[in-house]
């Protein structure tokens, strides 16, 4: 599992189920699922991101489906992301 998000930056909290872990990051039996908006440390938004979600510390972690919906997200976001920094940096390429 993989944490890389900013905390307290869910729009919307939907715990899928109320079984509780051990959180790796707090120790606090306080992990569950949860659906949310989830921004990520480099300021992109996955909508409606299903992870685990410790609600002691708020520090998320991300499975490998939801790791494989990140990477999803972010290589549709690629082309748009070259565009603006040409821009920025004044190249052109043709």
């Amino acid at each position: 599992m993989s944490s890389s998000h900013r905390n307290g930056t869910s729009k919307t909290t939907r715990a899928s189920d109320s079984q509780t872990y051990p959180c790796p990051e707090c120790g606090k039996d306080e992990m569950r699922r949860l659906k949310a908006d989830c921004e990520l440390l480099d300021g992109i938004v996955v909508p409606d991101l299903d992870r685990w979600h410790c609600f002691a510390c708020g520090e998320d972690f991300l499975d490998s489906a939801a790791m494989d919906r990140v990477a999803e997200i972010r290589k549709s976001l690629r082309p748009v992301r070259r565009a603006i920094a040409r821009k920025v940096s004044g190249h052109k390429h043709a």
